[in-house]
């Protein structure tokens, strides 16, 4: 017992010495307050409001070692939908530790354990994650290696996402995203992600759910000498098949064309899809007779392309199957540049298929990050101090 203390101190002795160990916390609030007023002509999804905030405290400490770094941390994220009872908050546990290595232009992390959605640098779509899953979904349970460089950017990871249970499919996701931008005003990159939703000890089953988009993005805001003037090109292509239910791979697929402007904080966005179903087994149902529908898919229902409610169709067994469609989703929106750590944005959309109108909502977003007001208000002191 007194050579295993005794190593025990050398141990302790020795990473005081070579380390620097220091005290961590962080404070995150986000508030949400996202009205949506579909068109009765439209099936898509319901109206509804989504009202609430969310609170994630975490302390932990961090190391650093030479180019070596470790952060070990742990918190709870807290999420109240306004008008609900104190008995169905909804909090999930958030614990992470991150080992990172810093090179002369580049650095390369992992991070492992509960940890929240953010932590993915991706430029997602809406075709992969809607905004209304990411809000109910904070957390990323899994593991994410990335590779951080002024000119490109590379992340791979798991989310893990459903255990095995009587009446709970297993479910995760292998994602992967990346850019490069050789020019400041040119950048290409991809998001893609494997969906592998496989069976529940009740109800046998597997569905491949593949979804990827590589993209061109020019930025001309630097000529122009306003804050944004942006357009985006991506191809969205998908590989599903339900193998128990359908068996054939079916290919749906849409090109994507986003035009940005901004100024003042004041900003006009224009995002146009046209392509075949992106969900095309929404109503489709597994063995059990249960439909699909946002268990399956996590994007945006509106990438549907075709109101469900008009076109009736059968779980697709071709991609020949899968009825074609055009999306145009308009964003008018203010967001003032107050100081680092506050996102304030208040946006409008409206929904348009084809020649149809598909709705409206408007969206309330307030971002509090301590950590990240704690390093502007450091570099501002450390730009005085020079």
């Amino acid at each position: 017992m007194k050579k295993i203390s005794l190593i025990s101190a050398l141990l302790l002795c020795a990473l005081s010495l070579s380390a620097q160990v220091h005290f961590e916390y962080d404070v995150r609030f986000d508030f949400r307050f996202d009205n949506r007023e579909y068109d009765t002509h439209s099936s898509f999804q319901p109206s509804l409001t989504m009202f609430g905030a969310r609170l994630e405290p975490t302390v932990g400490f961090s190391a650093t070692a030479g180019n070596t770094s470790h952060q070990l941390m742990a918190g709870v994220d807290v999420l109240k939908e306004f008008g609900t009872s104190d008995k169905e908050i909804l909090w999930n546990l958030q614990l992470w530790y991150r080992f990172g290595m810093s090179f002369k232009h580049s650095d390369f992390s992992i991070t492992a354990g509960v940890m929240p959605r953010r932590f993915s640098k991706g430029e997602w779509s809406q075709a992969f994650f809607s905004d209304y899953y990411t809000f109910h979904d904070n957390n990323i349970e899994g593991i994410i290696f990335s590779w951080d460089n002024p000119k490109y950017y590379f992340e791979l990871g798991c989310d893990w996402n459903g255990m095995l249970k009587a009446s709970r499919r297993e479910e995760f996701f292998i994602f992967t995203s990346g850019r490069y931008m050789p020019f400041k005003w040119f950048k290409v990159g991809w998001e893609a992600y494997m969906h592998h939703v496989a069976a529940s000890e009740d109800v046998w089953g597997v569905v491949d759910d593949i979804l990827a988009e590589p993209y061109l993005h020019l930025d001309f805001s630097s000529f122009a000498g306003i804050q944004d003037l942006s357009l985006r090109a991506g191809w969205i292509q998908a590989l599903q098949r339900d193998r128990r239910m359908v068996g054939n791979f079916v290919f749906p697929y849409a090109g994507e064309l986003v035009a940005s402007v901004q100024n003042w904080g004041v900003g006009i966005s224009n995002r146009f899809i046209a392509g075949r179903n992106l969900q095309p087994y929404w109503y489709c149902t597994d063995a059990s007779g249960q439909m699909y529908g946002s268990a399956l898919y996590n994007g945006d229902p509106f990438y549907q392309l075709t109101d469900p409610g008009k076109y009736a169709w059968g779980c697709p067994a071709s991609t020949f199957d899968i009825p074609a469609g055009l999306y145009d989703r308009l964003e008018i929106y203010y967001a003032p540049q107050i100081v680092k750590g506050l996102s304030i944005k208040a946006s409008v959309f409206f929904h348009f298929h084809r020649k149809q109108y598909s709705g409206t909502n408007q969206v309330v977003s307030i971002v509090f990050d301590l950590h990240d007001l704690m390093e502007g208000i450091n570099a501002g002191k450390l730009k005085s101090g020079q």
